[in-house]
Protein backbone atom coordinates (compact mmCIF):
# COMPACT_ATOMS: atom_id res chain seq x y z
CA UNK A 1 0.00 0.00 0.00
CA UNK A 2 2.75 2.47 0.85
CA UNK A 3 4.37 1.65 -2.48
CA UNK A 4 1.18 2.53 -4.34
CA UNK A 5 0.61 5.77 -2.46
CA UNK A 6 4.20 6.81 -3.06
CA UNK A 7 3.95 6.08 -6.77
CA UNK A 8 0.60 7.86 -6.95
CA UNK A 9 2.02 10.96 -5.30
CA UNK A 10 4.96 11.02 -7.68
CA UNK A 11 2.69 10.73 -10.69
CA UNK A 12 0.20 13.32 -9.47
CA UNK A 13 2.81 16.00 -8.93
CA UNK A 14 5.32 15.14 -11.64
CA UNK A 15 3.14 16.59 -14.42
CA UNK A 16 4.98 16.29 -17.71
CA UNK A 17 8.35 15.66 -16.10
CA UNK A 18 8.60 12.27 -17.79
CA UNK A 19 8.45 11.76 -21.52
CA UNK A 20 6.72 8.41 -21.04
CA UNK A 21 4.34 7.15 -18.40
CA UNK A 22 3.40 3.57 -17.70
CA UNK A 23 -0.04 2.03 -17.66
CA UNK A 24 0.02 1.93 -13.89
CA UNK A 25 1.05 5.59 -13.68
CA UNK A 26 -1.91 6.68 -15.80
CA UNK A 27 -4.38 4.75 -13.66
CA UNK A 28 -2.86 6.00 -10.45
CA UNK A 29 -3.05 9.58 -11.65
CA UNK A 30 -6.80 9.23 -12.05
CA UNK A 31 -8.04 7.72 -8.82
CA UNK A 32 -5.26 5.98 -6.92
CA UNK A 33 -5.21 8.00 -3.72
CA UNK A 34 -8.97 7.87 -3.31
CA UNK A 35 -9.22 4.15 -4.02
CA UNK A 36 -6.25 3.29 -1.82
CA UNK A 37 -7.70 5.25 1.07
CA UNK A 38 -11.05 3.53 0.64
CA UNK A 39 -9.38 0.14 0.44
CA UNK A 40 -7.22 0.83 3.47
CA UNK A 41 -10.23 1.88 5.52
CA UNK A 42 -12.60 -0.64 3.98
CA UNK A 43 -13.19 -4.34 4.11
CA UNK A 44 -11.23 -7.11 2.48
CA UNK A 45 -14.17 -7.68 0.13
CA UNK A 46 -14.06 -4.03 -0.97
CA UNK A 47 -10.35 -4.28 -1.83
CA UNK A 48 -11.06 -7.55 -3.64
CA UNK A 49 -13.72 -5.79 -5.67
CA UNK A 50 -11.31 -3.05 -6.73
CA UNK A 51 -8.79 -5.70 -7.75
CA UNK A 52 -11.46 -7.44 -9.82
CA UNK A 53 -12.38 -4.10 -11.36
CA UNK A 54 -8.88 -3.30 -12.56
CA UNK A 55 -8.49 -6.87 -13.83
CA UNK A 56 -11.61 -6.77 -16.03
CA UNK A 57 -11.66 -3.03 -16.82
CA UNK A 58 -14.76 -1.94 -14.93
CA UNK A 59 -16.18 -1.83 -11.42
CA UNK A 60 -19.46 -0.99 -9.75
CA UNK A 61 -19.85 2.07 -7.56
CA UNK A 62 -23.14 3.04 -5.92
CA UNK A 63 -24.93 0.59 -8.16
CA UNK A 64 -23.47 2.06 -11.33
CA UNK A 65 -20.94 0.52 -13.68
CA UNK A 66 -17.76 2.58 -13.99
CA UNK A 67 -15.14 1.88 -16.63
CA UNK A 68 -11.49 1.88 -15.54
CA UNK A 69 -8.33 1.04 -17.50
CA UNK A 70 -7.44 -2.64 -17.32
CA UNK A 71 -4.29 -3.18 -15.28
CA UNK A 72 -3.08 -6.55 -14.04
CA UNK A 73 -0.31 -4.98 -11.92
CA UNK A 74 -2.83 -2.77 -10.13
CA UNK A 75 -5.29 -5.61 -9.69
CA UNK A 76 -2.52 -7.63 -8.04
CA UNK A 77 -1.68 -4.74 -5.72
CA UNK A 78 -5.28 -4.52 -4.51
CA UNK A 79 -5.55 -8.30 -4.28
CA UNK A 80 -2.47 -8.33 -2.05
CA UNK A 81 -4.18 -5.90 0.32
CA UNK A 82 -7.32 -8.04 0.34
CA UNK A 83 -5.01 -10.98 1.08
CA UNK A 84 -3.55 -9.19 4.09
CA UNK A 85 -7.13 -8.64 5.30
CA UNK A 86 -7.87 -12.37 5.17
CA UNK A 87 -9.15 -13.44 1.73
CA UNK A 88 -7.20 -16.51 0.64
CA UNK A 89 -8.36 -16.34 -2.97
CA UNK A 90 -6.97 -12.81 -3.20
CA UNK A 91 -3.58 -14.12 -2.07
CA UNK A 92 -3.59 -16.65 -4.88
CA UNK A 93 -4.59 -14.08 -7.48
CA UNK A 94 -1.92 -11.63 -6.31
CA UNK A 95 0.92 -14.16 -6.10
CA UNK A 96 0.06 -15.75 -9.45
CA UNK A 97 -0.11 -12.36 -11.20
CA UNK A 98 3.16 -11.15 -9.70
CA UNK A 99 4.81 -14.40 -10.77
CA UNK A 100 3.57 -14.09 -14.34
CA UNK A 101 4.46 -10.41 -14.68
CA UNK A 102 7.88 -10.74 -13.01
CA UNK A 103 7.42 -7.23 -11.61
CA UNK A 104 10.92 -6.13 -10.47
CA UNK A 105 9.39 -3.82 -7.86
CA UNK A 106 7.91 -6.84 -6.04
CA UNK A 107 10.59 -9.03 -4.40
CA UNK A 108 10.20 -12.76 -4.97
CA UNK A 109 10.33 -13.24 -1.19
CA UNK A 110 7.20 -11.10 -0.89
CA UNK A 111 5.43 -13.14 -3.56
CA UNK A 112 6.31 -16.34 -1.70
CA UNK A 113 4.99 -14.84 1.55
CA UNK A 114 1.71 -13.98 -0.20
CA UNK A 115 1.40 -17.56 -1.47
CA UNK A 116 2.15 -18.86 2.04
CA UNK A 117 -0.56 -16.60 3.47
CA UNK A 118 -3.05 -17.90 0.93
CA UNK A 119 -2.19 -21.47 1.79
CA UNK A 120 -2.61 -20.73 5.50
CA UNK A 121 -6.08 -19.43 4.58
CA UNK A 122 -6.81 -22.80 2.88
CA UNK A 123 -6.72 -21.55 -0.71
CA UNK A 124 -5.49 -24.66 -2.52
CA UNK A 125 -3.95 -22.93 -5.60
CA UNK A 126 -1.86 -20.84 -3.19
CA UNK A 127 -0.59 -24.03 -1.56
CA UNK A 128 0.33 -25.46 -4.97
CA UNK A 129 2.13 -22.23 -5.94
CA UNK A 130 4.03 -22.13 -2.64
CA UNK A 131 5.09 -25.70 -3.34
CA UNK A 132 6.29 -24.85 -6.83
CA UNK A 133 8.26 -21.88 -5.53
CA UNK A 134 9.85 -24.05 -2.82
CA UNK A 135 10.75 -26.70 -5.37
CA UNK A 136 12.34 -24.17 -7.74
CA UNK A 137 13.89 -21.92 -5.11
CA UNK A 138 11.88 -18.83 -6.08
CA UNK A 139 11.65 -16.41 -3.17
CA UNK A 140 12.99 -19.08 -0.83
CA UNK A 141 15.62 -21.81 -0.68
CA UNK A 142 15.12 -24.99 -2.69
CA UNK A 143 13.54 -27.52 -0.37
CA UNK A 144 11.69 -30.52 -1.76
CA UNK A 145 10.40 -31.53 1.68
CA UNK A 146 8.81 -28.11 2.12
CA UNK A 147 7.43 -28.31 -1.40
CA UNK A 148 5.97 -31.71 -0.59
CA UNK A 149 4.19 -30.34 2.47
CA UNK A 150 2.55 -27.61 0.39
CA UNK A 151 1.59 -30.02 -2.38
CA UNK A 152 0.11 -32.38 0.20
CA UNK A 153 -2.08 -29.63 1.66
CA UNK A 154 -3.09 -28.49 -1.83
CA UNK A 155 -4.12 -32.06 -2.63
CA UNK A 156 -6.03 -32.42 0.63
CA UNK A 157 -7.90 -29.22 -0.24
CA UNK A 158 -8.91 -30.68 -3.59
CA UNK A 159 -6.29 -29.37 -6.01
CA UNK A 160 -5.75 -32.06 -8.66
CA UNK A 161 -2.44 -30.69 -9.95
CA UNK A 162 -1.33 -30.49 -6.31
CA UNK A 163 -2.01 -34.23 -6.00
CA UNK A 164 0.02 -34.94 -9.14
CA UNK A 165 2.92 -32.82 -7.92
CA UNK A 166 2.68 -34.46 -4.50
CA UNK A 167 3.23 -37.92 -5.99
CA UNK A 168 6.10 -36.72 -8.18
CA UNK A 169 7.78 -34.95 -5.28
CA UNK A 170 7.36 -37.96 -2.99
CA UNK A 171 9.43 -39.98 -5.48
CA UNK A 172 12.06 -37.24 -5.69
CA UNK A 173 12.31 -36.99 -1.90
CA UNK A 174 12.55 -40.77 -1.57
CA UNK A 175 15.29 -40.98 -4.17
CA UNK A 176 17.20 -38.00 -2.77
CA UNK A 177 17.11 -39.48 0.71
CA UNK A 178 18.48 -42.74 -0.61
CA UNK A 179 21.18 -40.82 -2.45
CA UNK A 180 22.04 -38.99 0.78
CA UNK A 181 22.43 -42.33 2.56
CA UNK A 182 24.67 -43.64 -0.24
CA UNK A 183 26.75 -40.44 -0.25
CA UNK A 184 27.12 -40.65 3.52
CA UNK A 185 28.27 -44.28 3.26
CA UNK A 186 30.81 -43.32 0.62
CA UNK A 187 32.12 -40.46 2.76
CA UNK A 188 32.39 -42.77 5.76
CA UNK A 189 34.24 -45.33 3.64
CA UNK A 190 36.61 -42.67 2.32
CA UNK A 191 37.39 -41.48 5.86
CA UNK A 192 37.99 -45.07 6.94
CA UNK A 193 40.32 -45.65 4.00
CA UNK A 194 42.30 -42.52 4.86
CA UNK A 195 42.70 -43.70 8.42
CA UNK A 196 43.74 -47.19 7.35
CA UNK A 197 46.20 -45.79 4.82
CA UNK A 198 47.87 -43.56 7.44
CA UNK A 199 51.54 -44.70 7.49
CA UNK A 200 51.78 -44.01 11.20
CA UNK A 201 49.17 -46.70 11.84
CA UNK A 202 51.12 -49.29 9.85
CA UNK A 203 54.27 -49.10 11.87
Amino acid sequence: MKRLILVASIVLFAGNAFAQVTERDIVLRQRAQELMQRCNNGTAAYCMGIGDGFYRGWMEENGKRMNVPQSEPLSADFYSIACSKGIGKACGFAADTYMRLRDPSIPEQSVFAIAQKGCALDHNPSCRLAGEMSSKGIGTKVNELTALSYYTKACELGNESGCTLQKMTENIVELSHKKEEIDKSLRDLERANKILSDPDLNK
